[in-house]
Parts: C-alpha cells; structure tokens; sequence
C-alpha cells in the first residue's frame, strides 16, 4: 500500500478493532526493544564514565561495540514494526506508550479512534486537533 493511501485509509471502528490485535502485538514489541534500547544507552554511559575515570579494562571496549551493535539492531527492528503499523493506516502519536490513532468518520468529520497499550479495547475518540488531552469516550 502506498504511504500515501495509508495516511488517508478511514477505519470503521469494527475495523479498527480487527486490527488492533496486530497492532498491539506490535507496539509491545516496538515498546520491549525501546527498553531495551535504554538499558543498552545506560551500559554505555557507565562504559563511558568508567573511562573518564580511567577505570576501565581492555575488555571494555568490546563490550562497548557489542553493545552498540545490538542497539543498531533493535533500532532497524523498531523502525521495521513501526513502518508495518504505519502501512495499516495506523497513525503512531508516542513510541513509549504505544499511543496510536486510527483515522474514522463520526458525524460526516474525520475523527481519531484512539488506543494505547495497555486498554483493552478502542474506546475513545477525539477531535484531529485535540489529541490525548480531548479523548472522549465512545
């Protein structure tokens, strides 16, 4: 599909509810990787600090390359799962929470139906240029 296309795909909210089992599989995922993503940042940082201190062993600098590869690899596997969700028609708002928004029509406008992980269901909506803030139940 297009990017295009998937930018402008309205879901109904039967629809959008289909797809949220994928959606939220992956958004766990994208969510699981970015922590992991800080753990590894946090690694490196004392790698780092160690280092200034004059602290450090030969060992570490390996340590720190491995590190930094398994970053760059949960990073393209972000990227990847993030572009899937995106090719549904799915509009991500915030990685860390796993916000994303599913276009709709409600009383002849387009609306979002929003959900984040850890809701069950798609139950709320707001207005384009409220976000978060201005969800309101369905």
């Amino acid at each position: 599909m297009a990017e295009r296309e998937a930018e402008e795909r309205l879901y109904t909210l039967e629809e959008a509810r289909a797809a949220l089992p994928r959606v939220r599989e992956l958004m766990a995922e994208i969510r699981e990787r970015m922590m992991a993503v800080g753990a590894l940042q946090e690694r490196l940082e004392e790698l780092r600090e160690r280092k200034r201190r004059g602290e450090h062993d030969d060992n570490e600098g390996k340590v720190a390359a491995q590190a930094l590869a398994e970053a760059n690899r949960l990073g393209q596997e972000i990227q990847e799962r993030a572009v899937e969700v995106q090719e549904m028609g799915v509009e991500i708002k915030d990685l860390r929470t796993g916000l994303v928004d599913f276009r709709s029509r409600r009383d002849e406008r387009v609306v979002y139906l929003c959900w984040r992980l850890g809701e069950d269901e798609i139950e709320y909506w707001h207005e384009l240029d409220t976000g978060f803030a201005g969800r309101q139940p369905l």
